[in-house]
């Protein structure tokens, strides 16, 4: 809920991950980033669907990674979207929200 409301890794959201990880947590993972636009979901809610969001989720991986953790982002699509009958676009945007994931630096992802 530390996420601001159009979806980015506010001072608020660094800050915690970096307790949690100045904590002794070892391995950390997110929240769930949306992979793709929210649509009807509730914010604040990460994103990943645009590489707007890549430097506030470099600053969780420095933050975690500056006390020793390894972060793992969780990348989701609303379950909507996943039982569509034309997977392409969801496989596409899980994809290019990995390969965001790593560019910010995080140490894997979760599906």
């Amino acid at each position: 809920g530390l996420a601001s409301r159009s979806g980015f890794a506010g001072d608020a959201l660094v800050a915690h991950y970096a307790r949690l990880a100045r904590g002794g947590i070892g391995l950390l993972c997110s929240e769930p980033l949306l992979a793709l636009p929210p649509g009807g979901l509730p914010p604040p809610h990460l994103g990943a669907y645009d590489d707007a969001f890549v430097p506030g989720l470099q600053q969780l991986a420095r933050a975690a990674g500056a006390h020793g953790a390894h972060l793992l982002l969780s990348l989701e699509a609303p379950a909507a979207l996943a039982a569509r009958p034309d997977l392409a676009p969801v496989r596409e945007a899980l994809l290019l929200a990995a390969w965001r994931a790593h560019a910010a630096g995080a140490d894997g992802i979760l599906l």
